[in-house]
């Protein structure tokens, strides 16, 4: 198996555990400019549960100060992206 096969490695991780949920997560650090609260740095975490799974990806992030957004989840990743609640690092 490659851990870098989501699906293979989440199958193998719930049969293995007997779970019935399991997520791989990828971690970014992205810099931005909050009107509110000046320049941020947030780290922004992706949940992909694999191709096989449906919704597949959610993310959130989350500022130094625990300014914190997410969204809804779903199966194209540039769309939930795209529609996270990025606004809410800004109250």
């Amino acid at each position: 198996m490659d851990i870098r096969d989501t699906s293979d490695v989440i199958k193998c991780l719930n049969q293995a555990a007997k779970a019935h949920e399991t997520w791989r997560i990828e971690t970014f650090t992205m810099y931005r400019e909050s009107p509110k609260h000046g320049h941020q740095e947030v780290a922004v975490e992706i949940l992909d549960r694999g191709p096989d799974f449906s919704p597949r990806y959610h993310v959130t992030g989350t500022t130094k100060d625990g300014l914190y957004c997410t969204g809804n989840s779903g199966d194209e990743l540039q769309e939930v992206i795209l529609l996270t609640h990025w606004f809410e690092l800004d109250k």
